[in-house]
């Protein structure tokens, strides 16, 4: 993760990698001549005391993230913290109010959020493309080899919601808002972390949402969004959504009723495929087609944007949000005990 985000920020106008810090000076060293970043340092204090450092990015362990992200607002440093952004809605607020007390840029590092598809899904919904909102599914998982000193199966930051599943509810926040109610069943490994989970989420429109993540299996790994007179599916991979389909339900104008054949009569359908250069036409006329080179630069090109414009938060990715977020985590892993 950290290798490409250093990738990325060189993809961006404006955006330097000035210099890398890690548990050792070894370990940044080696990071620093592979990144071609300009310097390592000896530890985190003499990057955050490093006064040409603008900003700091925060790839530790999930643990580290509310006292590293405290470090680097203490020392006025602007942040972009990788997910989950802390271990609870507690230290999530904590950092929030640090960074509004000292006023210095921050967010949550959901690079999911800033996806074109992400982005372009979002404002279908919002203009009522596919009606009201009935049912919205996401899904991530990969098997992963048993090793219970390996940070994802270890406490307290391991298991499948803090790693995979944070996706599955950052895409359904994005589109709802926060829940009603949550109901939600684990699988618990031997080393007492979630190795996968399942949750169904109510809201106040109606609609319910139903997400999953596994550490044991490998799921579809895509979003789904089924409204009363359209669906946007193929949302995918979850992580970084670079498709989607776009389809109008068909339904008898003269009658007010789905049309026996409605299945085969799905009308305007679109599919898109989001990326890092000029979209070009297919052959139909009716398929975007993108490439994408590196997802994270979407991230680093939105921080850069805010940064440029003086903004303490992201659009794409609210504080509130992300502390809502941390609250639906809570209320999840409280009915695993």
């Amino acid at each position: 993760m950290g290798s490409l985000f250093a990738e990325a920020i060189q993809m961006v106008d404006g955006a330097e990698l000035h210099g890398v810090a890690s548990r050792s000076r070894a370990c940044a060293d080696s990071f620093a001549a592979h990144c071609g970043a300009g310097r390592a340092y000896r530890n985190y204090e003499e990057l955050l005391q490093d006064p040409a450092v603008d900003i700091v990015y925060i790839a530790t362990r999930n643990e580290h993230h509310r006292q590293d992200s405290l470090a680097a607002i203490h020392a006025g440093k602007a942040v972009l913290c990788e997910k989950p952004f802390a271990m609870s809605a507690a230290e999530g607020r904590e950092v929030v109010e640090a960074a509004r007390r000292r006023k210095v840029f921050c967010m949550e590092a959901m690079w999911m959020r800033t996806s074109p598809a992400v982005c372009k899904v979002r404002e279908l919904i919002k203009s009522g493309s596919i009606g009201e909102l009935c049912l919205v599914t996401a899904q991530l998982g990969f098997p992963r080899p048993f090793d219970p000193q390996s940070r994802i199966f270890a406490k307290p930051g391991g298991g499948a919601l803090l790693d995979l599943g944070v996706y599955a509810l950052s895409f359904v926040h994005a589109l709802l808002g926060p829940p009603l109610r949550i109901r939600s069943v684990p699988w618990i490994g031997p080393t007492g972390v979630d190795e996968q989970f399942t949750a169904v989420l109510e809201y106040e429109s109606d609609c319910q949402a139903m997400i999953a993540a596994s550490l044991r299996a490998q799921l579809a790994n895509g979003a789904a969004v089924y409204g009363t007179e359209g669906t946007v599916d193929g949302i995918e991979p979850m992580y970084f959504p670079t498709n989607f389909r776009y389809s109008k339900t068909a339904s008898d104008h003269s009658t007010g009723r789905m049309p026996h054949s409605w299945f085969s009569r799905r009308l305007h359908a679109v599919r898109g495929r989001l990326g890092q250069v000029l979209p070009a036409r297919s052959r139909s006329g009716n398929s975007n087609l993108y490439k994408v080179l590196n997802g994270y630069a979407w991230e680093v090109s939105a921080v850069q944007q805010c940064l440029e414009r003086s903004l303490l938060e992201c659009p794409e990715m609210r504080l509130d949000e992300t502390i809502e977020i941390l609250e639906a985590m809570d209320t999840i892993r409280a009915q695993w005990v």
